[in-house]
């Protein structure tokens, strides 16, 4: 835009469908998208994925932030906005067409303030299991996102979850 300014807009349907070709052409089977409200700038990357003609060409899934959708108040709209993004047909499914749904930034001190203790917690993926099938959504695949493999393999025993991952690996 000047002589020592550059703007670069990634924010827009080609470039979203320029994206989505190159994960294609790369072998990438599917994007994972961090939820966030729907009038956050943060969400733009998902809706512009979802608005796209191409978007059946790399499927996708839904990461949840523990803090950001779980809290008790925003649980129902939580499940409800998950059902709606299970449906979509370029939704990712996994072992038997289980809908794969990513679990992060689990903090103890959260799930007391929130859920009283991890058993109460537990019992919110349990109920998310049991809507996503009367919907006939499935049995979400859900994946323990910690930076750690041995607190991951607690939370994921605790609450119930099928596997744990990372969202990413730190230095050190």
């Amino acid at each position: 835009t000047g002589e020592n300014e550059v703007q670069i807009r990634g924010d827009t349907p080609k470039v979203m469908d320029q994206e989505i070709a190159y994960a294609q052409a790369a072998g990438l089977d599917y994007w994972a998208f961090v939820l966030y409200e729907d009038n956050s700038s943060m969400s733009i990357g998902l809706q512009l994925y979802l608005n796209s003609p191409r978007r059946a060409d790399v499927g996708f899934c839904a990461i949840t932030e523990a803090a950001r959708w779980w809290k008790r108040e925003q649980y129902r709209a939580t499940l409800l906005r998950l059902a709606t993004l299970i449906r979509e047909p370029s939704y990712q499914r996994v072992l038997g067409d289980r809908p794969l749904i990513y679990v992060g930034f689990l903090d103890p001190e959260w799930v007391t303030e929130n859920w009283g203790s991890p058993a109460k917690f537990k019992q919110a993926f349990t109920e998310l299991r049991q809507v996503l099938q009367q919907y006939g959504l499935g049995n979400p695949y859900l994946v323990c996102l910690d930076f750690s493999a041995e607190r991951g393999k607690e939370w994921a025993e605790n609450l119930g979850l099928d596997a744990i991952s990372s969202y990413t690996i730190a230095g050190g």
